[in-house]
């Protein structure tokens, strides 16, 4: 498998995921038992979430990029699908959760020790955190992942949390107050309800086989306008899975053109399209016009 193909870049980033997760724990587990504070319980608690998430995503882009079988003709593309879903429902969970443990907090107004450890500790936790944002977005650039990102925007409701969570520690130390530490959640609770609703989107267009964008059909219209025996296109179906594209279309052709000739000019629009969208699948259905 080589370094830069997309198969590689989506495994490293789930498994760079799930290793940063486990460190995430270990370490705000560590702060939760010195400070008892419940903010840095709240995000040991998503961090938990996300080890769970991370795990399920992984698994889910490596039966995504198993070749097509006997009994999976297209492929195990939307098992990455299935995996954005799950992420998004560990994301609405977390977020329940956050709301949750902000009315507690508030509730009982439980105070805060050893806070100079909690900021450490979540610092130290928003660097990994951004280092690992920033490379699931280059991989999204790179392969259109669903499930990579669908990660990405956890992670970064992770962001905000611990930027929260170190600014409500660092103001509760300074002016000995908790009242923030809710604010902070409630916000990012907020975030993660938004960035769940919209992968539940996203995976149902894949899940319902929506087709792709417009400008992308309009290009693929264009790019087979090779030949003057090439009449025009008709009936052009689009769908995605995974990282794959699947395209099909009838095309008239001049009905002059005998066999070898007429696969000769859809091989040419095969072409023609892999220069638009590469890799992608393309069934073509000649029709004498």
């Amino acid at each position: 498998m080589k370094h830069n193909s997309k198969p590689f870049l989506m495994q490293l980033a789930a498994w760079l995921s799930v290793s940063v997760a486990v460190i995430l724990i270990a370490i705000k587990l560590c702060a939760f038992l010195l400070t008892g504070a419940l903010s840095i319980l709240s995000s040991l608690i998503d961090s938990a979430f996300d080890l769970v998430a991370a795990a399920i995503n992984a698994l889910a882009i490596y039966l995504s990029l198993k070749p097509a079988d006997r009994l999976h003709r297209f492929g195990h593309g939307k098992a990455e699908a299935i995996g954005g879903f799950i992420q998004a429902v560990f994301m609405f969970l977390s977020a329940m959760f956050l709301l949750f443990e902000s009315y507690q907090h508030f509730k009982n107004k439980t105070p805060l020790e050893h806070l100079p450890v909690g900021v450490v500790v979540m610092v130290i936790s928003t660097f990994l955190t951004l280092g690992l944002i920033y490379v699931q977005r280059m991989v999204v650039r790179r392969t259109q992942s669903t499930a990579i990102l669908s990660d990405c925007m956890h992670y970064t409701g992770d962001t905000c949390m611990n930027i929260g969570v170190l600014t409500a520690l660092a103001l509760s130390y300074w002016f000995n107050t908790a009242w923030l530490d809710e604010l902070f959640a409630v916000g990012v609770a907020v975030y993660l309800l938004r960035s769940s609703v919209r992968i539940f989107r996203r995976v149902a267009d894949i899940l319902m086989d929506k087709e792709i964008d417009s400008s992308v059909r309009r290009a693929i219209q264009q790019a087979v306008r090779i030949d003057n025996n090439i009449y025009g296109i008709y009936r052009l179906k689009t769908r995605t899975a995974g990282a794959k594209t699947f395209i099909q279309f009838h095309a008239k052709i001049n009905k002059r053109l005998n066999f070898q000739q007429s696969y000769a000019l859809c091989t040419r629009m095969e072409k023609a399209i892999h220069a638009v969208l590469p890799k992608a699948e393309v069934i073509i259905y000649p029709v004498p016009k």
